[in-house]
């Protein structure tokens, strides 16, 4: 009987250690693998993706969540920061590894190129389509602008010669200049022809400032800042943000008055020096008013001007000696 009681207590041992082997060759000790992490550089305000490309495998779990500890990093603030992966199976076993994140500032823009000013000046000193006086008259031209006219004996016309220095164009306000180079970047390329420039900027203020009557002023260019900021004005509104644009475009213009009379109001435009595909070279009437009519008087001849006034109660009656003349047949 002692004999049978020990045979089976050895039995139960025996089975007693061989269930603890097994129970300890099961216990999971291996933790799961976190990949993908690496260091990576960042450019301040773009979207910052840590958990892109990352993962967390267990050899028994499988695949694994993890979590992501970015309390240490400041993403609008240049500088390295530690961000931390952490990832834990069933059985408890961790897995952490760490990055370094770069936030780094963006490039700055690429200044946009400068307009590039249309090539208008005139192939010799006489401007193509006048008269050179010297030719038909023995004596000098005479200084200034106004002082360059000459009658004729054989047509009694006054021809003016006019040089291109004697109409420079005026500097720009630092606030003004940069008002205007905003919207000639928007309207202008390099490839465009004297006269498509013009076309644009012309139509430009067409489409972007309502006539509105306002007090005269003087200066034109504080009248033309105004007038971007507010889209709206008179005549002289007009004028002033015309001959802004068109002299920051390179153009060369004259200042162009209505003849004074007590019993009406003023008027003002410009004469711009620019081609026309029938007549050429030449200084050309430009004003952008508005009148009921809708007439667009874009690059006109003294002709077409004072053609188109003598019908419409004379609303373009200037002097004409004070002004070169343009291409085309005397008015």
């Amino acid at each position: 009987m002692t004999v049978k009681i020990r045979i089976v207590y050895l039995l139960l041992m025996l089975i007693l250690v061989s269930g603890s082997l097994y129970l300890a060759a099961q216990i999971d000790k291996v933790p799961p693998v976190i990949s993908g992490v690496s260091d990576k550089t960042i450019i301040i305000g773009e979207p910052v993706l840590y958990k892109d490309g990352v993962s967390a495998v267990d050899d028994r779990d499988g695949s694994l969540g993890f979590t992501v500890d970015v309390s240490q990093v400041n993403p609008v603030v240049p500088g390295q920061y530690t961000v931390y992966y952490t990832a834990a199976d069933t059985a408890g076993n961790l897995c952490s590894v760490s990055a370094v994140y770069t936030f780094v500032e963006p490039e700055p823009e690429p200044e946009p190129e400068p307009v590039q000013s249309p090539k208008i000046k005139p192939l010799n000193p006489y401007i193509p389509g006048f008269i050179n006086p010297d030719k038909f008259l023995n004596k000098p031209v005479t200084e200034g602008p106004n002082e360059r006219s000459h009658i004729l004996k054989e047509d009694k016309r006054p021809i003016a010669v006019v040089l291109m220095e004697d109409y420079p164009i005026e500097a720009q306000s630092d606030e003004l200049a940069a008002l205007c180079d905003e919207v000639l970047s928007e309207i202008l390329t390099p490839e465009m022809t004297a006269y498509e420039k013009a076309h644009a900027i012309f139509y430009w203020i067409k489409g972007h400032i309502w006539y509105y009557d306002l007090d005269e002023a003087e200066d034109w260019q504080g009248t033309a800042i105004e007038t971007f900021s507010t889209h709206r004005g008179n005549c002289f509104n007009y004028f002033s943000v015309s001959k802004a644009l068109l002299n920051r475009a390179g153009f060369h213009t004259i200042d162009v008055q209505k003849i004074k009379l007590a019993w009406r109001s003023s008027h003002y435009w410009l004469l711009v020096y620019c081609e026309r595909e029938d007549y050429g070279w030449g200084w050309y009437h430009f004003d952008t008013t508005p009148r009921l009519n809708g007439q667009d008087y874009l690059l006109w001849t003294d002709k077409e001007m004072l053609r188109f006034s003598r019908q419409h109660g004379n609303c373009f009656d200037f002097d004409l000696s004070l002004y070169p003349r343009t291409p085309g047949e005397e008015p």
